[in-house]
């Protein structure tokens, strides 16, 4: 594997009894760089409007630890450098919905701008986000 690998899923949540969106990708194993979930809690913790809110997430624990890619292993004997990944999911409260239930493009540009009103209020604490 040389991607990120995102699959996402609806999934029903026992506890809530309610359906929830569940993601699940391989991330970059680097310094600094660390599971979505976070990402989302500090978003939450600056009062960014309009984001999904993790209830759940993080990196996948296996018998030895944290459940890594070995392709890397390949392509540096071939002398191609491929970063190590970790396996990590996310659990969102916010389920889509698919694009044919909008009334009409008015509703869909009005979810759309509310997307947009979250990264513009997003971009100002973007360094924040980020370690140096």
């Amino acid at each position: 594997m040389t991607g990120n690998g995102t699959k996402g899923w609806g999934a029903y949540c026992v506890e809530d009894k309610t359906m929830v969106f569940l993601k699940e990708q391989w991330r970059v194993n680097a310094p600094g760089a660390h599971p979505e979930v976070e990402t989302y809690k500090r978003l939450h913790r600056h009062d960014v409007r309009n984001v999904a809110t993790a209830i759940a997430g993080g990196d996948v624990l296996g018998p030895h630890g944290y459940q890594t890619t070995l392709s890397q292993r390949i392509f540096d004997k071939e002398g191609v450098e491929v970063p190590e990944r970790i396996q990590t999911r996310l659990v969102l409260r916010e389920f889509g919905r698919p694009l044919e239930t909008y009334e009409g493009p008015k509703e869909l540009i009005n979810v759309t701008t509310h997307a947009l009103i979250g990264t513009i209020q997003y971009s100002p604490i973007m360094p924040l986000l980020i370690p140096i």
